[in-house]
Formats: C-alpha cells, sequence, structure tokens
C-alpha cells in the first residue's frame, strides 16, 4: 500500500487526466469520423483516439478504484480479470498501430508514387492488431484472480501463529474472521498473479515477451523515421538545386534542364568545329530574340526565306519552351505542396510517437528493476493519452480547420435559429 500522500496525488494527477483526455479524444473521434477521407492516416489516427478515449474513460477511473482500494476487490474476480484484460491490451495495440504509421509516412515520403496501404487495406490491418491484443489480452487477465490454485483456495490460517512479515507477504489476504479457536478464513481477497489457470512460469516468460513487443516497435519507429529526416534533407537539397537551375535555364529547356521537342538547338560553344554556320546564326537569333518573339519587323522583308523559316521556328520554339516552363513548373509546385502536407503529418505523428516511447520508458525500466520503483511516476504513461489530442490540435493546421467548422456548424446554426 502506497503512502496517503502518494495515493492521493495520483488519484489527482488521473483524475485530471480522464477529463481532459475523454473530451479531448472524443473531439478527434467526432472530427476524423466526419472527414470520412481516404487516406489510411487518417483511419490510423481514429483509431488510435478510440484507444485513447477507452483509456481515458474506463481504464484510468478503474485504476483510481484499484489503486484506492489496494487491489483488494473481494470475491468480484471477473473485475480483477476485466481490468487486468484492458490495462494489457491498449499498451501493445499504440504500439503497432506507431509502427504502422511510421510505414504509411515512410512511403508517401521516401516513395510517394508506391501504393502500399490504402484505407481498405489499412482496416483489415487494424482490424489484424485488434485481434492480436485481445489475444494478449486474454492470456494477461486469465493469469490473474482473487484466488489461488485450486490446492490452496480453501486454505485457513492460524492467525495465532502469523507475524506481521509473514501476512504482508502473502498478497491474497486482506481481513480474517477470528474464531474462538484461533482460526481465520479469508473473507476478501486481492487480485493478484496467482496459478490457477495459467501457470507463474508461462506468465513471467510472457512478460518478458510483452515488454519486448514495446521495444521492438519503438525502435522501429526511430529507425523509420530517421529514414524519413534523410529523405527530407535529401529533398531540400534537389529543391534547392532546382531552384538555382531556373535562374540560368537557355532558350528551350524545361525546369528539368531537358530540350523541349522542336525547340531550337542551342551550340554551347560557336568556336567550335562541331558548330555550324546556321548554328551560330541560330544562336544569334534565339539570344537576340529572346522570347522568340520577333520584334524586328523593318528587316523581315530583307531575310531569306531559310532565315524567316528559322524564326518561325525559334518562335514556336519559344512558345512551347514557355510552356514547358509553366507545366513544369506546375508539377513540382504540385509535388512540393504533397510532399509538404505529408511531411506536416509526418511530424506530427513522430511527436505523438516520441511522447508515447517517453510516456512508457519509466514504467519499463521499473518493471526491469533497473530503476527504483516509484509509485506516482510508475503510473504515469497515461499522460500519452490525454496528450494526443492536444498535439493534434497544435501540430495539425488541418485538423484545427475541421474542428473550427464543425463548430461554426453547430453553434453557429444553433446561434441563427435562436435569432
Amino acid at each position: 500500500m502506497a503512502d496517503q500522500q502518494d495515493l492521493y496525488a495520483l488519484i489527482g494527477i488521473l483524475t485530471f487526466l480522464t477529463i481532459v483526455g475523454s473530451f479531448g479524444n472524443a473531439i478527434v473521434m467526432y472530427v476524423y469520423y466526419k472527414k470520412n477521407d481516404k487516406m489510411a492516416s487518417s483511419l490510423f489516427i481514429l483509431s488510435l483516439a478510440v484507444v485513447d478515449f477507452i483509456t481515458c474513460f474506463v481504464i484510468i477511473p478503474m485504476t483510481i478504484f484499484m489503486e484506492y482500494v489496494d487491489f483488494y476487490v473481494g470475491s468480484h474476480d471477473m473485475l480483477c480479470k476485466i481490468y487486468m484484460f484492458f490495462t494489457t491490451s491498449n499498451v501493445p495495440f499504440s504500439a503497432m498501430v506507431m509502427v504502422i504509421i511510421a510505414v504509411d509516412r515512410y512511403f508517401c515520403i521516401c516513395h510517394p508514387f508506391m501504393t502500399v496501404l490504402t484505407k481498405q487495406r489499412a482496416k483489415i490491418v487494424v482490424m489484424f492488431l485488434v485481434s492480436i491484443v485481445i489475444a494478449i489480452g486474454i492470456t494477461v487477465s486469465l493469469s490473474y484472480g482473487v484466488y489461488d490454485a485450486p490446492a490452496d483456495s480453501n486454505r485457513i490460517y492460524d492467525t495465532n501463529n502469523f507475524s506481521e512479515n509473514a501476512l504482508a507477504k502473502n498478497n491474497s489476504i486482506k481481513y480474517f474472521n477470528q474464531t474462538q479457536s484461533g482460526i481465520a478464513n479469508i473473507t476478501q481477497l486481492q487480485c493478484h498473479l496467482n496459478n490457477q489457470i495459467i501457470s507463474k512460469d508461462f506468465i513471467m516468460k510472457f512478460q518478458k515477451g510483452y515488454l519486448s513487443i514495446f521495444m521492438v516497435c519503438g525502435l522501429s519507429v526511430i529507425v523509420l523515421y530517421s529514414f524519413i529526416l534523410k529523405e527530407v534533407v535529401y529533398r531540400r537539397a534537389l529543391r534547392d538545386k532546382r531552384h538555382a537551375n531556373t535562374l540560368k535555364l537557355l532558350p528551350g529547356q524545361n525546369i528539368d534542364g531537358k530540350i523541349q521537342e522542336n525547340a531550337p538547338q542551342i551550340c554551347q560553344d560557336p568556336s567550335t568545329a562541331n558548330c555550324s554556320q546556321d548554328d551560330k546564326k541560330t544562336n544569334d537569333d534565339i539570344f537576340k530574340k529572346g522570347t522568340g518573339v520577333n520584334n524586328n519587323s523593318n528587316n523581315s522583308s530583307l531575310r531569306s526565306k531559310d532565315t524567316s523559316y528559322r524564326s518561325n521556328q525559334t518562335s514556336i520554339g519559344g512558345s512551347q519552351n514557355n510552356i514547358g516552363r509553366s507545366n513544369g513548373s506546375r508539377r513540382h509546385i504540385h509535388r512540393d505542396s504533397t510532399f509538404i502536407a505529408n511531411l506536416r503529418t509526418a511530424a506530427m505523428l513522430f511527436v505523438v510517437a516520441m511522447v508515447y516511447i517517453m510516456s512508457y520508458i519509466p514504467t519499463c525500466l521499473m518493471i526491469l528493476k533497473i530503476v527504483p520503483y516509484q509509485y506516482v511516476v510508475y503510473n504515469l504513461y497515461f499522460m500519452y493519452n490525454a496528450a494526443n489530442p492536444l498535439i493534434y490540435s497544435f501540430m495539425n493546421p488541418i485538423f484545427r480547420n475541421d474542428l473550427k467548422k464543425i463548430f461554426n456548424s453547430l453553434f453557429g446554426q444553433r446561434g441563427h435559429n435562436h435569432i
């Protein structure tokens, strides 16, 4: 049993997280449900919001109750199992969804022409993850209970021979009804790890595998976002290089530096033997005309038919060059805008993943006994479930705009009807 001061501090923190997290995740669920777009990332965010809402609205209040009674729930064995099911199934689900989100962001940014996760495929992935965490939750819940193994379930204890240390070491004893002969029966039991259905040896090995899920998922997320960061740096350098090249394009070249079809060919060095006299004349005509528009109409009658024909070809080439530049610019602007949108989403989800990892690291270190156990800090991993709506609000302008539209449609319409 924790100190009363630590217990009340934990209850106050968890109550605050319950209120903030339930309200915030309810808003996130409503926004993304109304949005109903075809993006896989939106489905993953909606899935996380559902899990976070269940955690804040159901699991955290159950944790407050269990901590307040120090896990002594009387003979309510099913309550013990339900609580252990919820608390052990939500953590791996969030971890695995983080990995799938990182995979989705990796392909959207590093391989934008590959469609790996459609919304339909994302639904299948989410259902598969749900089935996995249900199996994990059932396994853990069956290994906990308020009763001991069948051989020990009907034990009676002689209170005259029990020391305080012996009573403290036995998790299953809370209160005794002492008879005249000094024999006491167990009347209220504690939710604890027992051997009734699954052996303790198996569950201890299972616990190591359970922790390894968190570690593997955390490392996978870090590696995938490292690849994304590398791609972002490469794209930025490529964009700067492209911007520099647009300042020194030759006529007939598009924004990628390729020669347009039917555009006049430019001889880079007219002094070389590879350049003919016609090439030199074409160079002079192009650089004098600039965009290919013939401004010297007074001297056009003095030019030969061949020169007039070349001038017309230059005009056509210049016009096609301008069109090529315009189309190339629009194409690159569209690519850049899509890339920036994907990058913003990736940055937001990266912060979500980092908050998740940082929230669970202290708890994992205490479970592994690497750091000393601290009662309040151990239970602060619930902060992650309440923090996600705040991250979406601060880092996702589209979410803010959708939220404003929904509030305006709800409260604005009510105000109009009231008037």
